[in-house]
């Protein structure tokens, strides 16, 4: 499992997955807090063995992007559950 905190054209997190590659990782998901998919970079993990990428909608994604293998979190539920939990 990777976690950054942006996806952006995805050239540090396809650096990154090559390494686990080569040391020997067989599978990989990647965890983002802001998943903006920018250009087409991103797309070649998909082609490394990245099964699903995790985001949160704390920004819109670029539009067009449907993939299953992208999940879109909720942070409001988070968010208010911590508000409640302080006030």
């Amino acid at each position: 499992m990777i976690v950054d905190d942006v996806l952006d054209t995805g050239a540090t997190l396809v650096s990154a997955c090559g390494k686990l590659i080569t040391a020997g990782a067989a599978e990989l998901h990647i965890c983002v807090t802001h998943g903006l998919f920018a250009g087409e970079r991103w797309q070649g993990l998909w082609s490394l063995p990245v099964k699903r990428i995790f985001c949160t909608d704390t920004i819109p994604a670029c539009t067009g992007i449907e993939d299953p293998r992208i999940t879109t979190l909720p942070v409001g539920p988070l968010v208010r559950a911590k508000l409640a939990s302080i006030l």
